[in-house]
């Protein structure tokens, strides 16, 4: 590796040491993508898919639950009619 002192740094011209400071901030952040975002950002996304997945369930068993008494109410007049012919 070159030997890199302050000394060097502090003699280059602005453009140079400007250029230098992007490239460090575009490393950083690429390993903050990498190590941090990215995994995270995949896991937000199993999540929000198992969620959707679970509020579809839940508007299922809502609309089940609103036909509910329509469903008694028929089960009821089923039985009736059912034990009327039996007799």
């Amino acid at each position: 590796m070159a030997n890199i002192n302050v000394d060097k740094l502090v003699k280059l011209p602005r453009i140079q040491k400007i250029a230098i400071l992007a490239g460090i901030a575009v490393l950083l952040i690429g390993l903050y993508w990498i190590l941090v975002y990215r995994s995270q950002a995949e896991e937000l996304a199993e999540k929000r898919a198992v969620l959707i997945k679970k509020q579809q369930k839940l508007n299922e068993q809502k609309m089940i639950l609103a036909n509910l008494p329509k469903f008694r109410k028929e089960t009821a007049a089923m039985k009736k009619h059912t034990t009327l012919k039996a007799d």
